[in-house]
């Protein structure tokens, strides 16, 4: 995660190290997560850090206990999806094959790919704080904590369910209601603290 600088205005250099970490990030998900490859634009990831920095900040001001680590991954991934850094994405198989027109590669562009991996952000950004025990205050060990958060996100994200309005899985309704809805930071916050609350808490269960 980004350090959180107290000042109201974000350090240059900070600001471009964190710009370039994020890149980093975002391709790394891209290759590895979804199998695919695209643009990342560099001065996008340091709007996103921007945006970010004086969202930590104006939470800080009331926020004399500190912010919780719910608003810290969800305000983040939150800027990646309204800047939409990621461009031009196509799935790597699809490259790979050589077998695109002018025509036909647009139907293949992962048009939501900064939805989709505003999300995996999500996930990658918790398991990386379960890691550290920095989620919440519990007794589950930090390799429990960060298996719990896979756990969320394969039983309530990516499994089947009829609740989804014609779409396969939770995952695909948020991308489609980050995309075409209106949508807050804070309704990733409440996913994020809904991913929380379920690794930190041994007797919580997904139905």
């Amino acid at each position: 995660m980004p350090a959180l600088v107290h000042e109201s205005k974000l350090d240059p250099k900070r600001a471009n190290e964190n710009a370039a970490w994020l890149s980093e990030l975002i391709l790394w998900l891209l290759e590895n997560e979804m199998e695919a490859t695209a643009d990342v634009s560099i001065k996008a990831c340091k709007d996103v850090i921007h945006h970010y920095h004086m969202d930590m900040v104006r939470h800080l001001g009331h926020q004399k206990n500190g912010i919780d680590s719910a608003k810290h991954v969800s305000y983040l991934s939150f800027w990646v999806r309204k800047l939409k850094p990621v461009a031009c994405a196509f799935y790597a198989q699809d490259i790979a094959s050589g077998v695109y027109d002018s025509r036909s590669i647009i139907g293949r562009e992962l048009h939501d790919i900064n939805e989709r991996i505003s999300l995996l952000l999500v996930r990658y950004l918790l398991r990386g704080l379960a890691r550290n025990l920095k989620l919440a205050q519990s007794d589950l060990t930090s390799a429990q904590q960060e298996e719990r958060v896979v756990e969320y996100f394969e039983m309530y994200m990516f499994r089947s369910s009829e609740a989804t309005d014609k779409l396969k899985n939770n995952f695909e309704q948020y991308v489609y209601d980050m995309r075409y809805r209106t949508f807050g930071p804070h309704h990733l916050t409440n996913l994020v603290k809904h991913a929380i609350f379920h690794a930190t808490n041994k007797a919580h269960t997904i139905d």
